[in-house]
């Protein structure tokens, strides 16, 4: 495990099966804000309430430039994470499997597009217990879990 941030002393580990949280909340409160206030414009709008159409122009304009801010910084974000993949070790995102494994797999595909979760879900589970890192089979069993009602399960086999 690598760590990622100390906090009060103590070292916060990240690994594949333990997210760390990073406070998504403080993404929904500053698109909270956005929203209300967008509301707010709008309906001085509708209602004809509007005295001073350049103020709420200026108003309209920051939130545009905001919005813009935020894509352009998660659009760097993401290329940056995407160009760290090759710094994780390979175990955590796959392995080869063997022909028969690999024919479990193929079984389990072919029931998943068949819309038979169950079944699905057992070779996926199988492969799981070898390879408890395959990535592909991970993806797999929770989409199952998901068709077959058992969300809470399935964002814990991720």
């Amino acid at each position: 495990m690598k760590k990622v941030r100390e906090t009060n002393n103590e070292d916060v580990l990240a690994s594949p099966y333990q997210p760390v949280n990073m406070g998504g909340t403080m993404f929904k409160s500053l698109f909270q804000t956005m929203h209300e206030a967008l509301d707010e414009m709008t309906s001085l709008v509708a209602g004809g309430a509007i005295e001073d159409q350049q103020r709420w122009l200026s108003s309209w304009y920051s939130l545009r430039q905001l919005s813009d801010e935020c894509i352009q910084e998660w659009l760097r974000f993401e290329e940056k994470l995407s160009s760290t993949y090759e710094l994780f070790e390979d175990e955590y995102f796959s392995c080869e499997l063997t022909p028969e494994w690999q024919m479990h797999f193929q079984r389990g595909e072919g029931y998943f597009k068949l819309l038979m979760f169950h079944e699905a879900f057992y070779q996926f589970s199988t492969i799981l217990e070898a390879f408890p890192n395959y990535t592909p089979a991970k993806l797999y069993s929770a989409l199952c879990l998901i068709q077959l009602g058992e969300s809470r399960q399935a964002l814990d086999q991720m």
